[in-house]
């Protein structure tokens, strides 16, 4: 193989003649230097996403879209130049992990043809030095965004796996919980109105372990809906940063972006749609920090750093959306830790991408993904202090990990450990405890449970039998459950219960929900928002009348809450992807709570009177004018579709109108009176687009600019200063990432890069027609297709009978030549319009 030299000039830190200064464009903190060492797709290497340490010097790295690459970085303040060397192995490459072990190169390659995308081994078979073969060890169907992702070495000697919620499980595997995984919800869930993950149900995305050869596969976690990568601390602990649904801000079941504490067979709830699970049920477990809004991607234990302290311990997370790298301070907490985060360094645009740490202790990073521009960068400190404190595990964290070896099935177990740790005050300990009962057989245990048995047993207790298939035992829990006095409970327990009562009640049709009544109603309504919310759910089937007017009480007088968004102002300047979004709902603030008991309420069909429902419809009113992500008005629209279909028909009519249900869907059709371009026009290529941007004679004119942002259609499906529609990606902060070229290449050639979240599907029809369109709601006989994004009030429903096959298309929502009809000056009006994020005030404007 040619060894490709990357020759540039490199600052030559540490020299007298020319002392360090930071020369990128990205924040570090005081005490810490930083260099770019080079632009992978300025040279023409594609963009990078993985990156792992091999040894002393040498890197290994790959292109989304490509190959991979071998790097031997130069010293610090060395005179050396970077060396980079492709690995030309048949077909392998675009790995979103890569990990050096067992002298072998490890790749998790995400192809679009899916019977590439899997674990490889690459290897040297005649020990030349060179890796001239490769084992599929296995493939997974998945690919993207949401597709198989990082690999890591884990401290058993196995290799850990993780994947996104778009990836199904391996072929043949077996489980760390021996348990069926279901929706487990009161209220059946709502799909994405905007069609993402219509299709995924549990276990969503998961990690699992295998070893040098691949021989066995193991689920070891799940729950998660995009982590992209994980880390092992010092314990051999694993921590994994799993993603948000940013369309679902605003929404009671939207979860932030968070980092978790990864144990044996845990569970962290993630649900399609409206189902995601809350923290507090206690058959998941809770994420140990909420960081706010972003995209995870690399995260690193500083272990290996040789960083001052407190940064030669804890992780390193990134986030690509807002370009940011948080530092996380570990500090053990039972069988778990609490955690400390701070930013540690960023950049405006940093799309992060991944980490490692290098034989010298100094910090590597990538940027790119999305054929964004690449970079690779090192950080290092002149304290070159490696040395920490030895921690020593807590006694509760030898017993988590005394409990998890139990989930093997072919060890004898310790039973009286077992049921002893069975509801323990430690969420951790209780949680391994109970998927050791659970993987042992629930009836091992029933001789342990009675009337005298301790709260907190019972609860654990139940939540085990209500996924087993013991029928007998279930009841016996249930009566058990349901004689439980609840209102000298604390809120935490009372939630551990409903939840209980609720999984058996979901697993086992056959009970009635009327045994609970007694029990709940009169604590209803609670001081704690999650009872209400949950005990309105539970009874969402009841024949007993009270409980509309009770829940209608409640509802009236809820009137502004507070809205948690953990990202500052600041931290939302850096992203035109959620920046916007929660810039406008602070403005405007969604009511999470009140749409939660709304969307109860309209699964209830007795206890209405006309009083109760003028008041109920009227009170959509009050949503659609509040800020939300781009899903926010299609779910309202669902759960006011869902209570219409409960109406008699005769007044259906009569409570749309009242509801505003025409507010609240999809503009009419966005073609009619819109600016008509000047022209003449052309067919703009990207090139031509940068040379009108750098002609000095053109004036930029900011009202023509908004004009054109209407007459190139890019109004009808993108929103700028919240003006314009949901369709397609929020473009207010377009420029804190992109360039020039990378916009122009978007409008110009849309269907070169497409986000997961807004890919059309290929419908081919038995007798023989073609759509393509996006899937926006798929049920058991039916999918319902936007095929005109300019219409998205119009959605075609298909009978699946008559579908012959549907697949992902690469084929752009976004319409191409959208240029095509303007001339110069609109060209620039348009672009600096995008590039200002339509405000009037911004420099690129004559003042």
């Amino acid at each position: 193989m040619k060894t490709i030299k990357l020759i540039f000039s490199l600052i030559l830190f540490y020299s007298c003649q020319d002392p360090y200064k930071n020369q990128t464009h990205v924040k570090v903190p005081e005490g810490f230097k930083i260099e770019k060492l080079l632009s992978p797709t300025a040279d023409s290497l594609g963009s990078w996403v993985s990156l792992t340490h091999v040894k002393e010097n040498l890197f290994a790295s790959s292109d989304q879209y490509g190959k991979i690459y071998w790097l031997k970085m130069p010293k610090i303040g060395g005179k050396d130049t970077l060396e980079v060397t492709p690995i030309d192995l048949n077909h392998l490459g675009k790995a979103q992990g890569l990990l050096w072990s067992h002298n072998s190169l490890y790749v998790m390659m995400n192809d679009r043809n899916i019977q590439n995308s899997g674990l490889y081994r690459l290897f040297d078979s005649n020990k030349d030095g060179h890796l001239d073969s490769a084992l599929f060890l296995q493939q997974l169907n998945g690919w993207g965004e949401h597709g198989p992702h990082g690999i890591q070495l884990g401290p058993d000697n196995l290799i850990y796996v993780i994947a996104g919620n778009h990836t199904d499980l391996p072929n043949k595997y077996t489980l760390r919980a021996h348990n069926p995984w279901a929706e487990d919800r009161m209220i059946k869930s709502m799909k994405d109105p905007n069609g993402h993950a219509t299709d995924r149900q549990a276990p969503g995305g998961w990690i699992a372990r295998t070893d040098s050869l691949g021989s066995f596969w193991e689920i070891y976690s799940s729950g998660y809906r995009n982590a992209y990568d994980m880390a092992f601390n010092e314990m051999g602990e694993l921590f994994t940063f799993d993603s948000d649904m940013e369309w679902d801000l605003g929404l009671p079941w939207y979860r932030p972006v968070r980092v978790c504490h990864v144990t044996s067979g845990s569970e962290f709830g993630w649900r399609t749609g409206s189902a995601k699970w809350p923290k507090y049920y206690p058959d998941n477990l809770p994420d140990i920090l909420e960081v706010g809004q972003g995209s995870p991607t690399g995260i690193v234990s500083a272990t290996k750093s040789h960083f001052p302290p407190p940064f030669n311990s804890g992780l390193f997370v990134c986030d690509w959306s807002f370009g940011t790298m948080y530092h996380i301070e570990l500090q053990s907490s039972g069988a778990s830790y609490t955690v400390n985060s701070s930013e540690f360094l960023n950049g405006v645009p940093l799309p992060l991408t991944d980490l490692t740490f290098g034989a010298e202790g100094a910090m590597y990073f990538t940027t790119g993904g999305r054929r964004l521009q690449s970079g690779l960068y090192r950080v290092w400190s002149d304290k070159n202090d490696h040395k920490k404190e030895k921690e020593i595990a807590s006694k509760a964290l030898k017993l988590r990990k005394l409990l998890d070896t139990y989930h093997d099935t072919s060890l004898v177990a310790d039973y009286n450990l077992i049921w002893e740790n069975i509801g323990n005050k430690d969420r951790y300990i209780a949680f391994s405890a109970r998927i050791a009962l659970e993987n042992h057989g629930v009836e091992k245990w029933a001789s342990y449970i009675n009337s005298k048995t301790e709260f907190n047993k019972k609860v654990e207790y139940g939540l085990a039998v209500a996924r087993s298939n013991n029928k007998e035992l279930q009841q016996h829990l249930l009566k058990l459950l349901s004689q439980v006095e609840c209102a000298q409970l604390t809120s935490s327990e009372q939630l551990s219960i409903i939840r209980a009562e609720s999984l058996l009640i979901i697993r086992n049709k056959a009970f009635n929900i009327r045994v609970l009544e007694n029990q709940w109603l009169p604590i209803f309504p609670s001081k704690d928002q999650f009872i209400n919310e949950e005990l309105a759910a539970l009874f969402n089937e009841t024949q007993n009348s009270i409980w509309v007017g009770k829940i209608m009480k409640l509802w009236s007088e809820i009137d502004e809450e507070y809205l948690k968004i953990l990202i500052s102002d600041s931290l939302a300047e850096r992203s035109e992807m959620y920046g916007p979004t929660v810039k406008a709902m602070r403005k405007r603030r969604p009511r999470s709570y009140k749409i939660a008991l709304t969307s109860a309420l309209s699964h209830y069909k007795v206890g209405w009177n006309t009083a109760l429902r003028n008041a109920y419809f009227n009170g959509f009113n009050e949503f659609w004018d509040r800020e939300g992500g781009n899903s926010y008005r299609g779910y309202l629209l669902k759960i006011l579709s869902n209570a219409l279909n409960n109406l008699p028909k005769a007044d259906r009519s009569k409570f749309e109108k009242i509801s505003g249900y025409q507010i609240g869907q999809y503009g009419q059709n966005v073609l009619a009176n819109l600016p008509v371009p000047k022209g003449p026009g052309k067919n703009w290529q990207v090139k031509e687009v940068e040379d009108v941007m750098e002609n000095k004679k053109l004036i930029p004119n900011y009202i023509n600019g908004e004009h054109m942002f209407e007459a190139a259609l890019c109004k009808a499906c993108h929103r700028i200063q919240n003006k314009g529609n949901d369709i397609g990606p929020n473009l207010t902060q377009l420029a804190s990432r992109f360039t020039i070229k990378d916009i122009a290449h978007a409008i110009i050639n849309p269907n070169a890069e497409i986000s997961d979240q807004y890919m059309m599907s290929e419908i081919n029809f038995n007798n023989g027609d073609r759509w393509i369109g996006k899937v926006v709601n798929e049920t058991r006989d039916s999918l319902f297709v936007l095929i005109n994004p300019l219409r998205p009030e119009k959605v075609s429903k298909i009978h699946i009978a008559t579908i012959k096959e549907k697949k992902l298309t690469d084929q752009s929502q976004m319409f191409p030549a959208l240029l095509n009809r303007l001339n110069g000056q609109e060209v620039l009006d348009l672009m600096t319009y995008l590039l200002a994020g339509g405000q009037k005030d911004n420099s690129l404007y004559p003042q």
